[in-house]
């Protein structure tokens, strides 16, 4: 699973990043959180496509944080709040998550 999120002053570039990030095949799981599956070179694409954002478009103060979270890694996961629950399954692959 990769994850994205993001601090940005500007709306207009945080408009810009959110269809950046969801164009690329990510799902927003929150205003600045975006969560996707890792298969056809997601992560790549997605780091590729942060870094020329980055020189384009974000100020000094802007931060955005790429986590790539394996598998085996994701073991405990629970979605509280107004969460899809299809969406919550396509990135988990488990009918078993919790949707609080």
């Amino acid at each position: 699973m990769i994850m994205v999120s993001y601090d940005i002053a500007e709306n207009k570039t945080r408009t810009a990043l959110a269809t950046l990030l969801i164009n690329s095949g990510l799902w927003r799981i929150q205003k600045s959180v975006f969560l996707g599956k890792p298969h056809k070179g997601i992560v790549h694409k997605v780091r590729l496509e942060l870094n020329k954002f980055q020189e384009k478009r974000m100020s000094e103060s802007d931060k955005i944080y790429v986590q790539v979270i394996p598998r085996n890694h994701v073991i405990n996961r629970n979605f509280i709040g107004d969460y899809d629950n299809e969406l919550v399954e396509i990135l988990t692959g488990d009918k078993k998550v919790w949707v609080i």
